[in-house]
């Protein structure tokens, strides 16, 4: 679920520390992906983590750490461009201060541990009895990849920007509709998603308004999962 692993002869190549950058402040959000988990879940602050490269994967000593709030409308691409402009400059400083001898590593707290597992394709599938903040966070998070999806009469679309309906609208999960050019889908809870851009499977990504202008949408018609 990691990828590859670094041996135990590799480690010890370097004659000073193996250091590794991580786009979390470890010791939450280990694995593979946790920039996408944390925007899933709604996190309010991030940040990267410089690390002594151990045994287990992410579970080294603590070098440096840059906080860094995540926006309210971030997306996977913008805050993965953000950790790396704060992690190019956080390693320089580490490799600095470990030369100099100014660090003191500091062991992860396991209580405080959490983990990022892998994304699997399957995973954007979009279940709309979800609520309509955590849907947000979710398809904000799973974009580019694997990507959010649903089906609408029985073609698979691509959900790729979504925000808050500007009004309140009793649709059941999945059921759509248009309001002064706005596509409107109702969530769980009985709350409602306005959906920015989209993708008809073979098609070019679209807004809903030019969506709307080839597509008729019926009374009955609803995202489904197949």
């Amino acid at each position: 679920d990691y990828g590859i692993k670094l041996s135990p002869e590799t480690i010890a190549l370097p004659k000073e520390a193996a250091i590794n950058l991580h786009p979390s402040l470890l010791p939450a959000y280990r694995g593979p992906a946790p920039m996408p988990w944390a925007l899933i879940n709604g996190e309010p602050i991030t940040g990267v983590t410089t690390q002594l490269i151990g045994e287990k994967i992410d579970c080294g000593q603590i070098l440096l750490q840059e906080p860094t709030f995540i926006f309210d409308h971030e997306t996977l691409p913008h805050l993965s461009q953000r950790l790396a402009q704060l992690g190019a400059p956080l390693v320089w400083r580490t490799i600095s201060e470990l030369k100099d001898n100014r660090l003191e590593p500091t062991p992860q707290d396991e209580r405080q541990a959490s983990i990022a597992p892998k994304l699997k394709k399957e995973d954007g599938l979009i279940d709309w009895h979800i609520p309509a903040a955590a849907l947000f966070n979710r398809i904000r998070g799973l974009n580019p990849w694997p990507g959010t999806y649903t089906f609408l009469k029985g073609k698979r679309v691509r959900i790729i920007t979504v925000s808050p309906a500007e009004e309140t609208y009793l649709l059941p999960p999945g059921a759509l509709r248009v309001e002064n050019d706005k596509l409107i889908v109702g969530c769980g809870q009985a709350e409602t998603l306005s959906i920015d851009e989209l993708q008809i499977a073979g098609k070019q990504p679209r807004t809903a308004a030019d969506f709307l202008r080839g597509h008729k949408i019926n009374p009955n018609d609803c995202f489904n999962s197949k």
